[in-house]
């Protein structure tokens, strides 16, 4: 996988100038990049304090992250990686799951979900949906929350839909990936964007729609659940898919979710690679108060 530096266009926070390049995005890509990445994974140290543990239902890897200092009676987060459904777990996604873990004092499942170009919509889900279920079945009864970043998000509103009624403390949605129809202003306006673009994100809904009419398969088109859980979304400035998040929130809100907005400032799209910059340890700890909120106060829901 060959990473572009781009010039610096947008005032963008200086922590990240790092991070300021473009990943391609193409069924010549994808694939080619997943043995490196994989990799890269496996050698990432996981934090101090937290268990990593692979599990599997059927074909399907999970990831399980633990607190070491307690297993017994967590709540779990099934947590869904982001990379345009294309682009497997990075390095960054294993050190906040164990992040989350230990903070939140939860557990934390990553389903490995298998990715394009050879696996489109609806492959992804139903791994999801798988996971939910080897959840519910390995820890009844525990409580339960979902959560993803960018095209992980788009897979956790699934399982909001999918989850048994009043089942889910909360949603996690940081970036997400909530519309095909690419005409909101921030689509036509970030071309250029680090990391990722307006001409990624049309590659990559023609991959995972492969030809075919699917409303379901964004959030933004998609049928709500009669009850939502409380839904955190949090923004990147400098992103094409920012204004859909907007969008998608002002959806949840008028069907009478409780919905924390959060537009972060001098951000782009998948800022949380750059963990050690302040903005991202701001954005994280922000999820983590939420998070540990929600698990521990009475669920509610609204609709």
């Amino acid at each position: 996988m060959t990473a572009l530096r781009t010039q610096k266009k947008y005032d963008t926070d200086p922590e990240l100038d790092r991070y300021c390049i473009r990943l391609p995005f193409s069924p010549a890509m994808l694939i080619p990049a997943r043995p490196a990445m994989r990799a890269m994974y496996a050698l990432t140290p996981t934090p101090r304090g937290v268990r990593h543990t692979v599990m599997h239902s059927g074909s399907l890897r999970l990831d399980v992250f633990e607190p070491l200092a307690c297993v017994r009676g967590l709540p779990c987060l099934i947590y869904m990686h982001g990379g345009g459904f294309g682009y497997m777990a990075a390095p960054y996604h294993k050190k906040l799951a164990a992040v989350y873990a230990r903070e939140v004092g939860c557990r934390v499942v990553c389903p490995d979900y298998r990715l394009l170009p050879r696996h489109p919509y609806p492959a992804a889900r139903e791994d999801c949906l798988a996971a939910l279920e080897w959840v519910e079945a390995k820890y009844p009864g525990c409580r339960l929350a979902v959560g993803g970043d960018s095209a992980g998000a788009a897979l956790a509103t699934y399982l909001v839909s999918a989850a048994k009624p009043h089942e889910l403390c909360f949603q996690l949605l940081v970036y997400p990936v909530c519309s095909a129809a690419g005409n909101s202003y921030s689509v036509k306006r970030y071309r250029d964007t680090p990391l990722w673009d307006s001409r990624n994100n049309s590659v990559m809904w023609r991959l995972y729609l492969a030809g075919r009419n699917r409303p379901d398969a964004a959030p933004m088109r998609a049928r709500l659940p009669e009850t939502i859980p409380d839904t955190y979304i949090e923004l990147a400035e400098y992103d094409c898919l920012h204004d859909e998040g907007a969008e998608y929130a002002e959806r949840l809100t008028a069907a009478g979710a409780a919905v924390t907005l959060v537009d972060t400032r001098g951000t782009f799209h998948g800022y949380d690679i750059a963990m050690n910059a302040h903005v991202t340890r701001d954005g994280i700890a922000r999820r983590i108060e939420f998070m540990r909120s929600h698990f521990t106060e009475r669920k509610k829901y609204r609709g």
